[in-house]
């Protein structure tokens, strides 16, 4: 019996030490010896040569939702970046080492500083230092897009043919947006990246985009409104000529989509901000 026992506690003893090797082989990454900040920017350059390699990639999209959230792509896509917002409003997390495809990959997360914010998961080649897969996750959790490759139909590192361009913040239309939207303040580290006219249905709209670097949202002016939902909130405004209506739309908190509208001390003028929209430099 007591042979028997020592025989159990031996067995015991390796299965923890393997369990524990395990482990620590997981959280390793294939850049053991660089800073944080030098990570970072290595990820921001592998996001800006993101979709590159052929293949074939799942892209699934649960916010805005859509009667088909899952579609085919021969690529990822990519993530419109403002890469000096990234730097200011998230932390990144080495999450471990990771096989996709065959591949070694290093997990990263990317998560905002800022309470409300989306948190992103990238899987970054660590030969290629392009990402072969990435998700958001909003605030409380919940999956709101993943894309990821599912097939590869090359063997060598991908060239980059076509580099992306990343979103800037706008300084004069920010001001714009002030003088149109008095004391209009979007959330927290969310800055003001691009204006557009649009079309909703019948509904000729005009749209700004609001970035914290990688999670954007629209803030919609129109004539009419539209209904308030999980994900969406509205506000009727005294306009110039009449009624508008401004809508936000993102996966915040309900507080903070309504707090954000709760901001603008009406009347509004949104005529300088169809102006600055319609111009052809309009880049200030």
């Amino acid at each position: 019996m007591v042979n028997l026992n020592i025989s159990r506690t031996a067995r015991a003893a390796t299965f923890l030490l393997t369990v524990l090797s395990l482990s620590s082989v997981q959280a390793q990454d294939s850049t053991p010896d660089l800073s944080n900040s030098a990570r970072l920017e290595r990820l921001i350059t592998a996001l800006e040569r993101g979709g590159i390699p052929k293949g074939t990639a799942e892209i699934s999209v649960y916010f805005p939702p859509r009667k088909v959230p899952t579609q085919s792509a021969n690529k990822l896509p990519r993530l419109s970046l403002v890469p000096n917002l990234i730097r200011q409003n998230f932390d990144l997390n080495v999450l471990g080492t990771e096989k996709l495809l065959g591949r070694d990959v290093d997990k990263l997360e990317l998560k905002p500083k800022l309470e409300g914010a989306s948190t992103w998961n990238f899987w970054i080649d660590a030969q290629w230092s392009i990402p072969l897969a990435f998700e958001q996750r909003s605030f409380d959790g919940q999956l709101i897009r993943r894309a990821e490759y599912t097939a590869l139909k090359v063997q060598k590192v991908p060239q980059r043919r076509d580099p992306l361009a990343p979103l800037t913040v706008r300084p004069g239309l920010e001001r714009r947006v002030v003088a149109a939207l008095p004391n209009f303040a979007p959330p927290q580290g969310f800055r003001a990246v691009s204006i557009k006219r649009g079309k909703r249905g019948d509904l000729v709209t005009l749209e700004l985009t609001f970035s914290d670097g990688l999670n954007t949202f629209p803030l919609v002016v129109a004539a009419k409104g539209t209904k308030a939902a999980d994900g969406i909130a509205v506000r009727k405004l005294e306009g110039k000529n009449g009624a508008l209506w401004l809508w936000m739309v993102g996966r915040f908190p309900k507080s903070t989509l309504e707090g954000t509208l709760a901001t603008v001390q009406g009347p509004v003028d949104v005529d300088g901000l169809g102006t600055f929209a319609d111009s052809v430099n309009s880049n200030q």
